[in-house]
């Protein structure tokens, strides 16, 4: 899903009006979270999944779509995965 493009393409269409979601659709980023290791790697600045994200997340007519506290997390884990200087941690 992800190198064919589908799943930044899903992660924009999650964020789309109405603003809430099917359960089915935060379902999904239930499962994605579960995946520390693929969020560490395709989440972060310059990879499409990152780079929707936090376009996502740092726009306010989003603050209060379902999907953005999701997103919140998964965020979480690439800052977690940085070091003080904001280099990643081996």
């Amino acid at each position: 899903l992800e190198s064919c493009g589908m799943l930044s393409q899903f992660i924009r269409l999650s964020a789309s009006p109405p603003f809430t979601s099917s359960r089915g659709v935060l379902k999904l980023y239930d499962e994605l979270i579960r995946c520390p290791t693929f969020i560490k790697k395709k989440f972060v600045k310059n990879e499409p999944c990152g780079d929707i994200t936090i376009e996502i997340l740092s726009n306010p007519a989003l603050r209060h779509h379902a999907v953005v506290p999701k997103l919140k997390t998964i965020m979480a884990f690439v800052d977690l995965s940085k070091g003080s200087n904001g280099a990643p941690t081996s």
